[in-house]
């Protein structure tokens, strides 16, 4: 069988291999590819638009998966027909319908291939949550003269998302296929396209995640994780809250903040990255005078990320929306205790009271409380502990996961010939 992915960005290791830029870490993507590649009968090929420094199509084989880099044009020329060509693949898999480069993709081939959409995120949906509980006034007290200069601000942001919802609406629609994780991606994609045929397959999680295991004897008391609170739907804002209120309780609490936030930028650029939601944290850390709770960590390869979570006490997801967040599948897997918004796809995930605590995300006391009901019963954080790492270990198993997908691949063959 020959798959065609094409993603939005690499993984940093074939970015770099191939000399081009990779603008986060799609985990997922590489985890699936690393598993898939080495199956007998599988040729796998990865394309991706490139930048306005590519000016011509780039080919390359790498750890036998084969690259495409496609060039900046390919709004005004048909560059996927270049790859389609040279590939011939026998299904074409589209991670994610919020990439524009993607859309001729999708409506010049859609009814001539098999194609299948991963959804990644539902944007029609996320967009009613973009502010996630902040007032006007806090947005526009928050903005930075980057937000103006690069047309960034919250504001903005949620004007990108309404704009994006309609290209997502656009690609729904000129497909027959999904897959996703959550009965809420498959709910919201209905609601998009009621012709679409579901099909549901968790992520592939990265192998450090199934390597490190969690123990109640080896962790660092007290102490809570969060990750990607770069925009307001993560909802780092409402943590902020309920790690105050925890800290009433508990004054030795630590809150570990994962990803590159600078809150004193030096240079001019990195000025320009200052976001208002980074100026609204900045400033509600000081308010609440939380200085002394909070280590930001930086950005965490998966090595480093698994390690971390095998030595906190609890790991939080304080989301307003998520269709069903990778970071709770990796706290998952290595089982540490995990505290989740009841939100999107979550629920799915972890069931409350059974292998994790979830609460609403606008109620930062009954975070608070779900948070220190781990820290009060050590014995409650060991139990859902070892219910989370059985659920999430058979959940995300690597070679189940590849049957699924190959699974799914054959029936949408299958299905699109019988048309």
């Amino acid at each position: 069988m020959k798959i065609l992915w094409a993603v939005n960005t690499l993984s940093p290791y074939a970015a770099e291999a191939l000399d081009i830029s990779s603008s986060h870490a799609i985990s997922w993507v590489e985890a699936m590819s690393c598993e898939l590649k080495g199956r007998e009968g599988v040729s796998l090929a990865i394309a991706v638009c490139g930048g306005k420094k590519v000016t011509s199509m780039i080919k390359k084989e790498i750890d036998s998966v084969t690259y495409y880099v496609l060039p900046y044009d390919v709004l005004r020329n048909d560059r996927w027909g270049e790859v389609i060509s040279d590939f011939c693949p026998d299904i074409i898999h589209v991670y994610g319908c919020e990439n524009a480069k993607n859309l001729p993709l999708i409506e010049s081939y859609a009814k001539k291939y098999p194609m299948i959409i991963s959804l990644q995120g539902i944007i029609h949906a996320y967009h009613r949550y973009y502010y996630a509980g902040m007032t006007r006034g806090e947005i526009l007290t928050s903005i930075t003269a980057g937000d103006l200069l690069l047309k960034r601000s919250i504001f903005h942001g949620k004007r990108r998302f309404k704009k994006q919802a309609e290209l997502e609406r656009r690609m729904l629609c000129g497909v027959s296929y999904v897959e996703g994780r959550s009965d809420w991606d498959r709910v919201f994609s209905e609601c998009v396209n009621r012709r679409l045929k579901y099909y549901h397959c968790p992520r592939m999680i990265r192998r450090p995640f199934y390597e490190k295991s969690w123990n109640a004897e080896g962790i660092e008391k007290h102490t809570i994780l969060v990750h990607q609170a770069s925009y307001p739907i993560k909802g780092l804002h409402v943590m902020l809250e309920a790690l105050d209120i925890i800290r009433s309780y508990y004054p030795d609490v630590k809150m570990y903040i994962a990803g590159n936030i600078d809150f004193n930028p030096k240079t001019l650029k990195k000025k320009l990255l200052y976001t208002g939601y980074t100026r609204f944290i900045k400033k509600k850390i000081k308010k609440l005078g939380l200085e002394n709770n909070i280590e930001f960590t930086g950005y965490l390869d998966a090595e480093a990320m698994a390690q971390k979570l095998s030595r906190v006490n609890v790991c939080v997801v304080p989301s307003a929306i998520e269709n069903a967040p990778n970071a709770l599948a990796e706290a998952m897997l290595v089982g540490t205790p995990c505290v989740s918004s009841y939100a999107g796809g979550s629920p799915d995930m972890l069931m409350d009271g059974k292998c994790g605590l979830l609460y609403r995300f606008e109620e930062p006391e009954m975070l608070a409380y779900r948070v220190r009901c781990y820290f009060d019963a050590p014995k409650l954080a060991a139990d859902k502990s070892q219910c989370a790492k059985e659920i999430a270990r058979s959940r995300h198993e690597p070679n189940k996961l590849c049957e699924i997908l190959s699974g799914i691949y054959t029936q949408v063959i299958s299905d699109y010939n019988g048309k």
